[in-house]
């Protein structure tokens, strides 16, 4: 992804945290590991509180994961989690 993209997915990703736990202020942050075509991602899900992070949660997402569509569950999962 370009960096753009990754901005967008990071937004979205902040979108779905706000959507999921609306209560929580949870920022995000998604780091690319490889370079296209075999991309792999690290998002890391950070749960504030008063201006310090107090939890944090860490998922890993592949290419095949996004293509077998088992992201969006490790996604919700580690959104729950955090």
């Amino acid at each position: 992804m370009a960096e753009d993209e990754l901005f967008k997915f990071e937004e979205g990703l902040t979108q779905l945290c706000r959507e999921v736990r609306p209560l929580d202020d949870i920022t995000v942050w998604v780091e690319q590991v490889n370079d296209p075509p075999l991309a792999s991602y690290i998002i890391h899900f950070n749960r504030n509180d008063n201006g310090s992070v107090v939890n944090t949660e860490i998922v890993s997402i592949s290419r095949l994961d996004i293509e077998d569509k088992s992201a969006g569950q490790k996604i919700l999962a580690a959104i729950n989690k955090v």
